[in-house]
């Protein structure tokens, strides 16, 4: 298995590096990406387990300033429902296949692909670290900040998610 990461362990720390962090001693989560990347260099194993990309979900990428992954993780969801709300109501105008069939494409959509973010969420972090080095930025690869604000976000969304889906629905269902 080719190893694509040119990235040196010294240049991956300082990137990953948090206040608290020294040449001598990494605090755990640090010490946890430095595990993976000798795991990887020395393997080629894309695949691990991260509990902070677990229990973190999309604040996890915000945090390590992976801001394109974290939209796309945090939209995807959110959209699915109101695509198959959308898709069951105007082209078959019934709202039972909606019923019938949100299992299957909620398990599709979001229960798939979040094992696979899960299961390869350290891999992503490692590429994601080397071409930012390879473009030659070596440190500061977490902030709290852009996590705080998605945070916000997604909670003002979370509770004005029912009157935005009933603005999508068509008329004839608004009143049911």
């Amino acid at each position: 298995m080719k190893n694509n990461i040119t990235t040196t362990r010294e240049q991956f720390f300082n990137f990953i590096k948090q206040e608290g962090d020294t040449a001598d001693k990494a605090l755990k989560p640090t010490q946890h990406y430095l595990d993976y990347f000798d795991k990887y260099q020395a393997t080629g194993k894309k695949i691990s387990w991260n509990w902070s990309a677990l229990l973190g979900w999309s604040l996890w990428l915000f945090y390590r300033k992976m801001f394109l992954y974290g939209i796309t993780l945090a939209v995807i969801p959110s959209l699915l429902p109101i695509a198959l709300l959308w898709f069951s109501t105007y082209f078959f105008d019934d709202f039972n296949f909606f019923n019938t069939y949100w299992g299957i494409g909620y398990f599709l959509f979001f229960i798939i692909p979040t094992i696979l973010y899960l299961l390869y969420s350290d891999y992503i972090y490692l590429r994601f670290a080397n071409k930012k080095v390879l473009n030659g930025i070596f440190y500061k690869g977490v902030n709290f900040w852009p996590a705080a604000i998605y945070f916000l976000i997604h909670i003002v969304f979370q509770i004005f998610a029912k009157e935005i889906i009933i603005l999508m629905l068509p008329l004839s269902l608004q009143s049911s």
